[in-house]
């Protein structure tokens, strides 16, 4: 995890089963909205900005991150708690993930996997979520980012996670 470029700029592509083999072309990226408030996208790698960062937060006394869009100088200087971030809807299976402010987006604690192109993450919701038997993470329905639940069973399931590479 040493390696991992947090806080730098990445890719996040798309992995709806971390257990599989991981394409060398094609995938689905995290594509940033054109507006705060809606849903992060699913889209093919060039379809609008694909930039995030992965940036350290605090809280309490654990350490965790958020998922902050980059927005190249040439669109203006943004003020750092006004950058676009991941905020979820709520913490249930099925809450969308929608961009906010960096100041009042959510956060998330990210399991980290070296991979030879670049790096395998699951993202894992750290709001409150009472119901015991389910794992959440950061995945998708059809093309939406969203929080998506996996049951807690020995063996584990497949879940969702992310292929890193640098951008």
């Amino acid at each position: 995890m040493a390696d991992f470029p947090f806080e730098e700029r990445v890719y996040l592509r798309y992995l709806p089963d971390i257990s599989e083999e991981i394409p060398k072309i094609g995938g689905m990226y995290a594509t940033m909205p054109e507006e705060p408030g809606e849903s992060v996208q699913l889209d093919r790698i060039g379809s609008g900005n694909q930039q995030w960062r992965i940036v350290l937060a605090r809280l309490d006394d654990d350490v965790v991150y958020k998922i902050a869009g980059f927005i190249p100088p040439d669109e203006g200087v943004i003020p750092i708690g006004l950058a676009p971030a991941w905020k979820n809807d709520g913490a249930e299976p099925g809450s969308r993930i929608r961009i906010s402010t960096l100041d009042d987006a959510s956060s998330y604690n990210v399991d980290v996997q070296n991979h030879d192109e670049g790096w395998i993450i699951s993202i894992l919701p750290t709001d409150k979520y009472d119901k015991l038997g389910v794992d959440r993470f950061a995945g998708a329905s059809g093309r939406e980012v969203d929080i998506v639940g996996v049951p807690v069973v020995n063996p584990p399931p497949p879940h969702p996670g992310w292929f890193v590479s640098k951008a």
